[in-house]
């Protein structure tokens, strides 16, 4: 007499055996390589659980039945191709579909960060007092190291692209300070020598510390192949040599005044975002040779108060003073 297939099934459930699957019970239920592990339910008596279209008896030489009808306790009902994530793997959560291209999941970052600091800003002008806008502002300001994880992230799978690009330099451009910034100048300067984004950056590295972006602009100055990325190091160069102080670099403040004249005669042309780098230059040039402590002020020209116009010029041999001041 042939034995009943469905009474081993019962007693496979009763004592917490898995039954083996034929093979073609196997291709039929096994699960796509991209599935992850999952717990099978305890199963609270020794019944044969709600199996899905595709589950059949066991042929009568043996109990075979798909693998997701019987379950053991406490234990994996589906094998898996790649390990569950746990919590300390996780990555932080991407805020486009992965459909998106790599440019429009760096654009969709820069939104997501434009949108919080609005939204941010929009609260804080609630706010009465100093203190209260310090205070909110320290427990929401928009935490743009998670972001620029987000944006490593992608140049990490996207490299010499112009999403690669734009993704270093936000993250030079908001967590200049973190440790993502010098891996990430390294890895711009190297695949995007000529780009305009890298001359963007290198105006930011004017109170980069240390001898090595001394060492960085001077290469950038000989070596780009961007006429943009070498005015741009000059212009830089002679920023930090006139303040060393804030910069750390390891030039003289004299040295300043005679790169910012190379800037001028070579690079003056040149425009980065909307300004010209000989304009920029032949600013730097008369502060410092007119501004300086022991100069006589330049005459300024202006209404006072009271509506009635006035030259500074008018009140030489009297100690005047100065108070310039902005709203933003």
């Amino acid at each position: 007499m042939k034995p009943n297939p469905i009474p081993i099934l019962l007693l496979a459930g009763l004592f917490g055996c898995q039954a083996q699957p034929s093979s073609r019970d196997h291709e039929a239920a096994a699960p796509p390589a991209h599935a992850t592990a999952v717990r099978a339910p305890v199963a609270a008596r020794p019944t044969v659980a709600a199996a899905p279209a595709q589950a059949v008896a066991a042929p009568a030489q043996g109990a075979a039945a798909p693998a997701q009808v019987a379950a053991a306790p406490a234990q994996p009902a589906v094998a898996t191709t790649e390990p569950a994530a746990t919590p300390a793997q996780s990555s932080p959560p991407a805020a486009q579909p992965s459909s998106a291209s790599p440019d429009e999941q760096v654009a969709a970052i820069e939104k997501e960060f434009d949108d919080a600091q609005k939204a941010l800003f929009a609260e804080l002008s609630k706010l009465k007092t100093d203190e209260e806008k310090s205070e909110y502002y320290g427990s929401h300001r928009v935490d743009t190291l998670a972001l620029a994880k987000r944006m490593q992230a992608i140049a990490d799978a996207h490299p010499r692209t112009d999403a690669e690009a734009r993704a270093l330099a936000w993250i030079l451009s908001h967590e200049m300070g973190s440790d993502l910034a010098g891996p990430a100048l390294d890895r711009l300067v190297a695949n995007h020598p000529g780009s305009d984004v890298l001359a963007r950056v290198v105006m930011r590295l004017e109170q980069r510390r240390g001898a090595e972006t001394d060492a960085l602009l001077d290469r950038l100055a000989e070596d780009s192949p961007s006429p943009a990325v070498r005015g741009a190091a000059l212009y830089v160069a002679a920023k930090r040599a006139a303040e060393p102080r804030w910069s750390g670099s390891q030039r003289k403040p004299e040295q300043a005044e005679a790169l910012l004249e190379r800037v001028v005669s070579e690079y003056g042309d040149v425009e980065i975002g909307k300004r010209k780098l000989g304009n920029l230059a032949r600013g730097d040039l008369f502060e410092m040779r007119e501004l300086a402590i022991g100069k006589v002020a330049p005459d300024i020209e202006g209404e006072d108060l009271d509506g009635v116009a006035f030259k500074l010029s008018d009140y030489r041999g009297k100690v005047v003073v100065l108070d310039f001041w902005g709203n933003w």
